[in-house]
């Protein structure tokens, strides 16, 4: 039965096949997926230009012939794939010894099969050639069963660590050299069994390598995601301790200076005040008041000092989704720039609201152009505020955004969605936004609903409300209906509220 499997090895035809099993594993345990077929082609004629050149190595180098194999794939594939040549030799080293080692027990495999049924019909079943073609392809399924598995199709991805390889070459090496002793025929026939047996432990060796290996680098950049995560968890906490510190040296300053100077210009209206007692001149009137001016610039600084820390240093809701969670920081420190306070209160879990009625990237477009376009209104005001709020209501999500902003102009309000308007052209709008906005609205028939309030001091006077409902409406509610032309929304079935909702 042995003796059928040294003449299954028989020179040419071995040899290219092989090798060319060699390169295929090659490609796969180093995730080679930038080959062309060109490539391929390639690596066909190098094979059989090797396996020729190896065949005629046998008489003067019968063992240093694969030692030439195994250097010559390190050339080719190094320079046909463009990697260093050391990665490239471990590689051809490695392919090289799955490749003999599952031809080897292939081979066993379909010879003793014959020569059992040999010996139950007392016939040959099959000759030579057929006994070497069997055992390739059975060969070949070995090796597209191992890259079927999960754990194994992406390659030996740590090869490229420059870890865990010595012993991976150690066992290739050993399956390469038992490979070389039944090619050459020089194995004792006492010795045959146990090198058999050991071919199928190298490549089990083999696979827990791999194995052990992948969890190793799978560890590795657990490690480094954790790492660059505590990194920029103390970038952060490191930006915010210098914005802490540099408002605290601002306040800092203003306190030191308005210690002093409140009590100075206190001291001077109160000495005007108390010791005054003649007619009021025209120059003494003239002091007062540039004393009670400078008196009120310095509160109103201070004021605006105090509020602009506030609004700086205040902790943001979290909702866990990474877009809107960016989205939310981003809006509050371009509100913060132009000294406009903002507020999110979150009543529903966003991630079930983007997993259930609209995705993450659609999401936070929307709220984006709303947020901004709230922000820059409210920054005209003298009273600067914007209210988000996301819940639910009457059976759906809701989303309103409200501000203390300039109103909207009525020929915005009636074209919204048919063409680009906008408010704050002198700032760069030029109306896409909400075209943007509408285009969304109508993939997912969300509706908006604009709300106007009549001026107040110290109130909203706009909101700006989507509805998850499915039906895709447009609607107004003023308190100038007016000022509108008649059947402003008719056309596109979008309504026109007379009066404003409670």
């Amino acid at each position: 039965m042995l003796q059928v499997v040294w003449r299954l090895l028989n020179p040419v035809l071995t040899l290219f096949a092989l090798i060319v099993m060699s390169l295929f594993i090659y490609e796969r345990i180093l995730n080679l997926n930038h080959l062309s077929g060109l490539h391929r082609v390639f690596g066909f004629v190098f094979a059989g230009i090797l396996a020729h050149s190896v065949f005629l190595l046998e008489s003067p180098f019968p063992y240093a012939r694969f030692v030439f194999m195994g250097l010559s794939m390190g050339i080719f594939v190094s320079g046909m794939a463009r990697i260093r040549f050391d990665l490239s030799l471990t590689g051809s080293l490695i392919s090289l010894g799955i490749s003999n080692g599952f031809f080897l027990i292939s081979a066993w495999m379909i010879s003793t099969a014959a020569v059992v049924m040999s010996r139950m019909i007392a016939q040959p079943v099959i000759d030579g050639m057929w006994l070497t073609f069997f055992s390739f392809l059975l060969q070949i399924a070995w090796v597209k069963l191992l890259f079927r598995i999960r754990r194994f199709q992406k390659g030996i991805l740590f090869l490229r660590k420059h870890f865990a390889s010595a012993a991976g070459l150690a066992i290739s090496g050993l399956i390469l050299l038992i490979f070389i002793l039944f090619y050459n025929y020089n194995v004792p026939n006492e010795l045959m069994p146990l090198l058999l047996i050991c071919v199928p432990l190298c490549l089990l060796g083999l696979i827990f390598w791999w194995l052990n290996g992948l969890v190793t680098l799978y560890r590795q950049r657990i490690r480094e995601r954790d790492l660059r995560n505590c990194e920029s968890a103390a970038a952060e906490k490191d930006r915010q301790i210098r914005q802490w510190e540099e408002s605290y040296a601002i306040l800092a300053a203003l306190a030191h200076r308005d210690n002093k100077l409140l009590y100075a210009m206190y001291e001077a209206v109160h000495e005007f005040v108390t010791r005054y007692d003649g007619p009021i001149q025209a120059g003494v009137w003239r002091d007062g008041r540039r004393l009670m001016n400078g008196s009120e610039q310095l509160m109103g600084e201070r004021a605006r000092a105090i509020a602009q820390s506030r609004r700086e240093n205040e902790s943001l809701p979290v909702t866990n989704d990474p877009v809107m969670d960016g989205l939310i920081r981003h809006i509050h420190t371009m509100a913060a720039e132009k000294e406009v306070q903002f507020d999110v209160v979150f009543l529903c879990d966003v991630p079930d609201m983007t997993s259930a009625v609209i995705p993450s990237l659609e999401l936070g477009t929307l709220c984006a152009d709303l947020m901004e376009n709230a922000v820059i209104a409210a920054s005209h005001s003298e009273y600067k505020k914007v209210l988000v709020l996301f819940g639910r209501g009457a059976g759906c999500y809701e989303i309103t955004v409200q501000d203390t902003g300039i109103p909207f102009d009525i020929e915005t309000l009636t074209a919204l969605g048919r063409r680009p308007v906008t408010t704050h052209a002198d700032e760069g709008g030029s109306g896409v936004g909400y075209m943007a906005i509408f285009d969304i609205l109508r993939q997912f028939q969300i509706s908006l609903s604009v709300t106007e309030y009549a001026p107040s001091p110290y109130g909203f006077t706009k909101s700006v409300k989507l509805r998850f409902d499915g039906e895709g409406k447009y609607r107004v509610h003023t308190y100038r209906p007016g000022e509108f032309p008649a059947q402003a929304f008719d056309p596109d079935g979008w309504e026109l509220g007379a009066k404003t909702p409670p």
